[in-house]
């Protein structure tokens, strides 16, 4: 299903109140206008629980585990009502562990800090147009995780500049 980036609902979940309001005003510049903010696991989990998302654009935080711990939260149907929502981790992290751990608990995509608004939008995109689909069994939930390579949306500007 083909939806336009206008119509996508997203969740901003961030303990920093300053890396939510950046990354509010590059959705806005994408078209996207329904944009809500949380700062804890808690908070997003009673936001999801009245009102669905699209998306959920989130920062593992200063320790990784707790993150993680939010996306496994999200992901069980008992304890969220919208467990296949789309997340997206956005963090400066680069250790493979802790993405293979995020991936693991039910993560569908990431983007490295610091984030530009082309690799954001690049990223709505792909989730209006290409939704990814969902494994249910008893060891996992969560989005099909055979991929090749984890995409980290690292951007060279200077490798842009060449290929023009």
């Amino acid at each position: 299903m083909i939806r336009s980036l206008g119509s996508l609902s997203i969740l901003l979940v961030d303990e920093h109140r300053e890396s939510r309001t950046l990354l509010r005003d590059m959705l806005i510049t994408t078209g996207v206008m329904d944009v809500r903010e949380a700062k804890s696991g808690a908070e997003t989990l009673n936001m999801l629980a009245q009102k669905p998302a699209d998306l959920i654009l989130m920062e593992l935080g200063t320790d990784p585990k707790t993150g993680i711990s939010m996306v496994k939260a999200i992901r069980d149907p008992k304890r969220c009502k919208t467990p296949k929502v789309a997340i997206t981790v956005i963090t400066g992290l680069s250790d493979k562990r802790s993405v293979l751990a995020a991936r693991d608990a039910g993560v569908n995509d990431f983007i490295a800090k610091p984030v530009s608004a082309d690799a954001l939008h690049k990223r709505l995109d792909r989730l209006a147009r290409k939704p990814q689909e969902f494994v249910e069994n008893k060891a996992y939930f969560g989005p099909d995780r055979r991929r090749r390579e984890i995409d980290m949306g690292i951007e060279r500007r200077d490798e842009e500049d060449s290929s023009a």
